[in-house]
Formats: structure tokens, sequence, C-alpha cells
């Protein structure tokens, strides 16, 4: 009887360090690669499969449409951040195979929980709620840059969505499910990721001592996304891709230029030594945590 010929299946775990798993100390890595090693083997190939349609433009949400048309606020419309394109029809079939594994190993109800609120949080909110940064009252300046970077993030994200239409997860394989609401645009890149580490950049620009502290957040809530099934790992390393050439690009603004200082030196003002702790001082001169989160 005749056989169809199979060729090898390329490993997905010598691909896991392409996954957002790059941040020292990030609990949600360390599962990430073991579960890797305990559940993806080689085996025989599916054969390959023609690429998937595109996101449909009807299935947009007015929102996102709307900031859209609105354009960014500092930086140039047509700038070019030369972003990698999504991957192809097999490593995106590699994905969805690990998403749909952790859907069942991954969403406990801490995770769900802290999905739900960070899906409904503002992206410099999450750092404040960290205790990572002053409040808006201590540091005004620290926050009109921070979100200024947010916004200027959340238009160039939904015009590379535009650009490459990539259909979420659920889209192409719906038994992975999804903890929240699929959100009403495309999948590439990942809005929350490029927000929220648009956001760990910038600070990590003010502060560098702080860097890994705040990339590790953000590298946090972009797998969370994964985890709640709306995105796949190749949309965050877009994201975070996106966020840096994008911070760059708005610290190059003359009139963002002349900010990083002072809201540098407000940050360093309210941060312990050698920590990154924002504090305020005490009646009694002394110094104690910031208490206004």
């Amino acid at each position: 009887m005749h056989q169809e010929a199979v060729t090898p299946r390329r490993c997905p775990i010598l691909r896991a360090r392409r996954t957002p798993c790059k941040k020292a100390g990030n609990i949600y890595c360390s599962l990430f690669s073991l579960l890797y090693v305990l559940s993806l083997g080689c085996g025989p190939a599916r054969a390959e499969e023609a690429p998937a349609s595109q996101y449909p433009q009807s299935l947009w949400e007015p929102g996102p449409l709307l900031m859209l048309n609105m354009g960014p606020s500092i930086l140039s419309a047509g700038i070019d951040f030369k972003l990698s394109p999504p991957p192809g029809a097999q490593e995106t079939e590699d994905e969805l195979d690990w998403l749909e594994f952790i859907q069942a190993r991954l969403r406990d109800d801490r995770t769900r929980r802290l999905i739900v609120l960070e899906t409904q949080a503002d992206p410099v909110a999450l750092f404040l709620d960290a205790g990572l940064i002053p409040s808006r009252v201590t540091s005004p300046e620290l926050w009109t840059l921070l979100e200024m970077t947010s916004r200027e993030a959340s238009y160039f994200v939904l015009r590379e969505k535009s650009r490459y239409a990539r259909l979420r997860p659920t889209q192409l394989r719906p038994q992975i499910g999804s903890v929240i609401p699929v959100p009403g645009h495309p999948s590439y890149p990942s809005g929350h990721a490029t927000q929220v580490y648009a956001v760990a950049f910038m600070l990590s620009r003010l502060k560098p001592d702080c860097a890994p502290v705040y990339e590790r957040l953000a590298a946090d809530v972009a797998i969370r996304r994964e985890i709640a099934g709306v995105h796949f790992p190749s949309d965050t390393r877009s994201g975070e891709e996106l966020a840096k050439k994008l911070v760059d690009a708005v610290l190059e603004v003359p009139e963002v230029a002349r900010l990083p200082m002072p809201a540098s030196l407000l940050l360093l003002a309210h941060a312990d030594p050698g920590t990154c702790w924002p504090v305020i001082a005490a009646h009694d001169g002394s110094q104690m945590r910031e208490a206004s989160r």
C-alpha cells in the first residue's frame, strides 16, 4: 500500500530562545523552557499549508481605526521602522502548537486575574502599581514623557497591524480559546507588548541600572498575552522590536530631547540608593517608600 512520504519536522525546542523568554528571573520564561523540554519533540511534519488569509478589514473595531486616522503626535506618520515581517506557515503552526499546549497548563486563577487587570490598565500605570515609578503628582514631567511615548507606540503598532493583517491565534485554531475577548484588530505586532516595552525602554534610558527590572515587568505582561490566547510569541518579539526602535526615534525629536534629563533627575530623586523603588520624603525629613500608588 502506498504511503505518503513525510519529511522530518523541525524541533520547536531548537527555537525556544526565539520566544520572549530571555529575561533572567522571569518565572514564565522558566516555565516555558521546562514545558518545551517536556512536551515538544520532533515527529513527522504536517503537509506545508498555504499562508492563512489576512485579517478582514470588516472586523476592525471603530476605536483603533479612529486612532489610525488621527495619526501620531510627534513622529512622522511615514517613518519606516523596518520591522521584521510575521513568520511563515510552518513557524506559525509551531506557535499554534505551543499556544494550544500552554493554554491548559499556565492559565491558573492568578494568571487569569492578572491578564484581565493588565488588559484594562494604562501601560504607565502598570509600572506605578508595581512600585517602580513615583506618582504623577510627584513626577509630572516623567509621566508626560512616558504617556507621550505610550501614545506614539499605540499609533505605530496599529499602523503595522494594518500593514501585516495577521489573523489572531484563535481565528486559526479556535480550540486554543482566550481568557479575554479577542481584540478587534490584527495580531501582529502585539499592542500590549509594544506599549509596555516602550515605557520600559524609556525608563531604562533614564535609569539604566534598573533596566532589567523594567524590562522584566514588560516581558511578564507581554507573555501573559500569549497565555491569554490573543497573541503569538512572534507578535511579542515584534512588539519588543518596534518599541526599541520607537523609543530611539522619540528621543531624537528636538522637543523631547530636552525632557529626559529633568525627568531623569526627578526619577533618581525618588529612588532608594542602589535600588529601583521610588520613595518620598516623610514629614520628619526621613525617607519612606512611595505611598500614593
